[in-house]
């Protein structure tokens, strides 16, 4: 590059080329058990539980980069949807209230209403620890979201609390030894690693587990018809709580360990809300 345009120079403002190719492999094995109740005498059930596990090399579709080019496999781990167990459910179920009443009112407002409720329970969600600043490209390969040291025995070391919040333990986390300068072999024609860096221990991909969930909703419907010029036109009425019990759950802790606010929770999440809806079907 010598400053002069003459057309086959090289274009200075091109920094990075992505490559993506779908040539890896994930696995998914799991245990299934389904429990259903055709609706029949007013009522139905649906249960199911999965007991599953799900590893893989990137979870999102057409994104996501490896933390290091020499060794793939260090990001082979449980998948970003790695749920091990989850059990969901729910019933329907007729009012059998006031139906034969003789009573205009009764039998046409107040009786004919739908019960329904879902819900589910579910294991906590699977992260990974890792950089996110040059800071953090332990290896020297350009990327920089490596995986830092796991110091802790058990995944459980990591979680600590304060005043009754949870947080992740930077102390439990620690910084490689950087590698070796490489060197070009003549013989060849390749520069070769220091791929000793590699046999340190490093946190896994995805290695955490946070807290398990649980919700139910809950509903009341009904159906009424009323005729309007010769035709009949149907109303339903839809009455939803939602997270019924107002089970909360922390949010993840900032993951990204060259941060300064890295293993802190700031907040719970899980309102309660309501909400009526009314559908005109004619």
């Amino acid at each position: 590059m010598d400053g002069r345009y003459t057309g086959i120079n090289p274009y200075a403002g091109i920094r990075d080329v992505y490559y993506r190719s779908n040539e890896w492999d994930s696995n998914y094995n799991s245990l299934q058990v389904v429990l259903t109740r055709r609706f029949s005498n007013g009522w139905s059930w649906y249960s199911s539980y999965t007991y599953g596990k799900s590893q893989d090399y990137v979870s999102a579709y057409q994104f996501g980069s490896f933390t290091s080019v020499e060794r793939n496999d260090l990001d082979y781990g449980s998948s970003d949807y790695d749920y091990r167990h989850r059990m969901v459910g729910g019933f329907i179920y007729d009012l059998p209230f006031f139906k034969q009443s003789k009573n205009w009112f009764m039998k046409n407002v107040i009786a004919g209403w739908q019960l329904a409720a879902s819900f589910h329970v579910t294991s906590g969600q699977p992260f990974s620890i890792s950089g996110g600043s040059p800071s953090t490209d332990y290896n020297k390969d350009g990327i920089r979201f490596d995986w830092p040291l796991w110091l802790g025995d058990s995944n459980s070391d990591a979680l600590k609390w304060n005043n009754g919040m949870p947080y992740f333990d930077r102390n439990q986390f620690g910084t490689p030894n950087a590698p070796a300068n490489g060197y070009y072999d003549d013989a060849t024609n390749k520069v070769v690693n220091d791929l000793g860096y590699y046999n340190q221990s490093f946190v896994k991909r995805n290695q955490f587990h946070w807290f398990p969930s649980s919700n139910i909703d809950i509903s009341l419907q009904k159906y009424f018809t009323i005729p309007v010029g010769g035709r009949d036109i149907t109303l339903q009425f839809i009455a939803e709580v939602f997270n019924l019990l107002k089970t909360q759950i922390w949010e993840l802790p900032i993951t990204a360990i060259n941060l300064s606010s890295f293993g802190q929770v700031s907040r719970m999440n899980g309102d309660r809300t309501a909400q009526l809806s009314l559908r005109v079907m004619f």
